[in-house]
This record gives C-alpha cells, sequence and structure tokens, in this order.
C-alpha cells in the first residue's frame, strides 16, 4: 500500500527535521546544567571579545569534526565544499539558537539591556552546548 521507492536517500549535505531535533536535544545535555551557574553569567560580562572569538571558533572546530567524522571520513573536504560547511555552521546556529532560548526562559540574556552580555554569555554556553550536541549524534 505505501511505496517507499519515493523517499529520498539522505545525504552527507542535507540537514533533517531529526537533525535538528537532535541537536536540540543533545545541545541542552550539557547547556541546561551549565545554564544555572553563575559563573556563566559572570564570565559573559567580563571576558575579553578575543577571547569570545576563540570559544566560538573553538566550538566550530568541535562541530566540524563531529560533522566529519559522521558523514564525510570516506571523502575529500575542502575548504570550498559548501554543502560541509553549510551543515557545520546550520548545526551552530541551531545550538546557538537553542542556547539562547534557554538563556531567555531564565532571564540570563539580557538582549533590550545589554545585548552584548547576553551573546557573550550564549557564545560560551554554545561551547559546551556543541560538546554535547556532537556526542548525541555520534552516539546515535
Amino acid at each position: 500500500m505505501f511505496n517507499n521507492h519515493h523517499k529520498r536517500k539522505k545525504t552527507a549535505h542535507e540537514i533533517h527535521p531529526e537533525d535538528i531535533a537532535q541537536l536540540i536535544f543533545g545541545s541542552c545535555l550539557l547547556a541546561v546544567p551549565v545554564a544555572f551557574t553563575e559563573e556563566v553569567w559572570r564570565i559573559g560580562e567580563t571576558i575579553q571579545e578575543f577571547n569570545v572569538g576563540i570559544i566560538f571558533i573553538f566550538s566550530l572546530f568541535i562541530i566540524a569534526v563531529a560533522t566529519f567524522h559522521t558523514g564525510y571520513k570516506h571523502v575529500v573536504v575542502t575548504l570550498e565544499d559548501w554543502g560541509y560547511w553549510k551543515k557545520v555552521l546550520s548545526s551552530y546556529v541551531v545550538i546557538f539558537a537553542t542556547v539562547t532560548f534557554l538563556l531567555v526562559m531564565i532571564e540570563k540574556a539580557p538582549w533590550q539591556l545589554h545585548p552584548i552580555v547576553a551573546f557573550k554569555r550564549s557564545i560560551i554556553l554554545a561551547l559546551p552546548a556543541s560538546l554535547s550536541a556532537v556526542t548525541a549524534d555520534l552516539i546515535r
């Protein structure tokens, strides 16, 4: 009755709804407990922008390595491989949005009063969230 021949084969370049759900769930594994610590709130107020940039790059690196391991280890990935980088960046966007939503819920992302502090807190929290999100993807 149901034809499975119309289902598209999942490719490494694509992000599907189940991937987004897994990124959200995985990022919450570490983001939830870390978001409730006062240290993250204070670091977000005092950390230098350069260090925030390093944290951002390190988060992208973690996602890039995990993305490579889960779908690209048999493919030569170059800097021009837009599909790979699109998947890495879109994964980070989902993780960043998840942690930002979490910080807004607990009223620790003052976007209207102190947007730079809110942005820094989100970047800081995205680091452990990236670790747990990619770990959840690796063990799936």
